[in-house]
């Protein structure tokens, strides 16, 4: 579907986040589009095919009449938060520095883990797909701090610590 076709389906409130069906069919009543799929996206399929989209990418492509070149971030890391504040185009590599910390972190902290064999902190991050060694910390609150640092430097408006 082009944007223009979209546009004449779906209404957008950018300060809500919110899409409305402003066309009635068959089964389908007026009102709020989308659900939630396994991974906490908004979602609806639309079309002769009813091929699903992703209704951040919907809301992008209503606001500025294209369909994004990239990836949308959620900057707050909420996804089904599509209000346009909270959306902007990045780079698949933009948009993995801003998750929060994995689910195997057993420190707490996004950035550090325990090195065994020297009983201390560890503390590095990723630039360009090359690993960064940070240093190794006697509390894991300085690893962290070391990590802050580093994730602002090279990640910008991306970085995300925690």
């Amino acid at each position: 579907m082009t944007p223009h076709e979209v546009q004449r389906l779906l209404k957008y409130n950018p300060e809500t986040g919110e899409l409305f069906w402003l066309v009635r069919k068959q089964g389908r009543r007026l009102g709020a589009v989308g659900y939630k799929d396994k991974d906490g996206y908004l979602t609806v399929k639309m079309g002769q095919c009813r091929k699903r989209y992703f209704l951040h990418r919907i809301a992008w492509a209503i606001v500025h009449g294209k369909w994004p070149q990239n990836q949308i971030d959620h900057v707050n890391g909420i996804k089904s938060d599509n209000r346009l504040c909270n959306l902007r185009e990045a780079s698949n590599a933009d948009n993995m520095r801003n998750v929060g910390k994995q689910a195997h972190n057993t420190s707490g902290l996004k950035g550090v883990s325990w090195h065994k064999h020297r009983a201390k902190w560890r503390a590095d991050t990723k630039v360009d797909g090359k690993r960064i060694w940070l240093g190794l910390y006697d509390c894991p609150a300085a690893a962290s701090f070391a990590y802050q640092i580093a994730s602002d430097t090279h990640h910008g408006v991306f970085s995300r610590s925690f």
